[in-house]
């Protein structure tokens, strides 16, 4: 599967799967949510990594990998703390809970706004070459 399509199916499952907290209703719910967004953060963190990986340039990879994945750690711990300040200030209660989701949501899904700003096709064909 080219890189660029594995990038945007990653973004779009875990747009669905962010909408599916909506359903969260109970345990069974709250465990089959759980069991798929873990299935889900899988799939997405690989594509990441691939694409991180593939863009590592030749005789740096360990450093530039190791860039990458700092970058990748502080933008998952920016994401947490800013939800944390979200439900701080939306409270507790259905509404905030729904308000936090659909933030997410969008959040994750204007991610593609920037994907053509990378040039995975041109990473892709550089690491092909090496």
């Amino acid at each position: 599967m080219p890189l660029r399509r594995l990038i945007n199916f990653a973004i779009g499952l875990s747009v669905i799967t962010l909408l599916a907290y909506l359903a969260y209703r109970g345990e069974t719910s709250a465990l089959f949510i759980h069991i798929i967004w873990g299935i889900t953060g899988m799939i997405t963190t690989l594509a990441f990594l691939d694409l991180a990986a593939r863009a590592c340039p030749k005789h740096a990879e360990a450093t530039f990998f190791a860039l990458l994945m700092s970058i990748f750690n502080l933008g998952t711990l920016a994401s947490q703390n800013v939800g944390a300040h979200l439900y701080t200030e939306l409270g507790e209660g259905p509404f905030a809970y729904t308000w936090l989701v659909i933030i997410s949501t969008l959040a994750t899904a204007a991610i593609w706004l920037l994907v053509p700003l990378v040039h995975i096709e041109r990473i892709e064909s550089h690491a092909r070459h090496h």
